[in-house]
């Protein structure tokens, strides 16, 4: 089909995972060359900032583009954003450290998920630590996206890059002190905040989880998954109860064919499919 360009106006690289505001119908998305920068071997490493930007804010209009700095932070996936008040964005994202082994040695990578607040009249930011367990890939009901949401669902890694588990994360419980734990290993913290977990059995790994809504709570729906049993050869598609603790299978559907680890995708009702506006590349 080729690459979608919204009309030429897309010059730089657009990063993926964009997010569609459910009542206005825009589309966010960073558009700008990758931050990511690594010195050579034997340098001496300069310290790592990572930049956000924040533009066309509405309660400051006349500010054009506002970027400000959050130290030692680098996000791998960004999940949520919202406004506290006229002066604050609250940013929701899975951190990935050390970044500098990221091509190197992935197997001593660690995710954590963290709040990074921006104060768009200081310029400062500040991050808040919300769980230890080496989680990614977060999704939410995505109703919530640009507003202040309440529940997570995010994968477990191990061994990285696959997926053994899944987990559902509570924003609004008590937070612990952070505990350090290498890439390696995955303990289970029972942390206040993991309202909800599954691991799969072993030899069995699963892709990035979507949420289904279906009620009028937050968390009344269903979670969505591919899982692949290596020993069978089996690929099904789970669906689970976002509301059991142990993310209980509703229903499962066997493919006729293995969904490769890693892919993405996003579950497209039939309102949607009918909306949707057909566009020239």
């Amino acid at each position: 089909m080729g690459r979608y360009s919204f009309n030429k106006r897309l010059f730089l690289p657009m990063c993926a995972h964009p997010k569609i505001d459910p009542i206005s119908g825009e589309l966010f998305a960073d558009q700008s060359p990758p931050p990511l920068l690594l010195g050579e071997p034997g340098q001496e490493e300069e310290p790592r900032f990572r930049r956000s930007q924040i533009r066309g804010h509405p309660s400051h209009p006349d500010r054009g583009i506002s970027w400000i700095d959050v130290p030692d932070w680098t996000s791998f996936h960004y999940i949520n954003a919202w406004e506290e008040g006229t002066d604050k964005i609250v940013v929701l994202s899975s951190s990935i450290t050390p970044v500098e082994h990221l091509f190197d040695d992935i197997a001593g990578l660690s995710n954590r998920l963290h709040e990074i607040h921006l104060d768009l009249r200081s310029g400062w930011s500040w991050k808040q630590h919300v769980c230890s367990a080496g989680l990614d890939f977060g999704q939410i009901n995505q109703k919530f996206l640009r507003r202040k949401n309440r529940y997570v669902y995010m994968c477990y890694y191990g061994p990285w890059p696959k997926i053994s588990g899944l987990a559902k994360v509570d924003l609004d419980a008590p937070r612990l002190p952070k505990v350090v734990i290498d890439g390696t290993s995955d303990p289970d913290l029972n942390e206040p905040c993991l309202v909800a977990s599954r691991r799969f059995e072993r030899g069995q790994f699963c892709g990035k989880p979507f949420f289904v809504v279906n009620g009028k709570e937050e968390d009344d729906g269903c979670v969505l998954s591919y899982i692949h049993d290596e020993e069978s050869g089996v690929s099904e598609l789970l669906v689970m109860d976002a509301k059991s603790p142990t993310l209980e299978t509703v229903a499962s559907i066997e493919l006729p064919a293995r969904v490769p680890y890693g892919f993405h995708g996003i579950f497209i009702n039939a309102d949607q499919i009918a909306n949707q506006n057909h566009a020239t590349l």
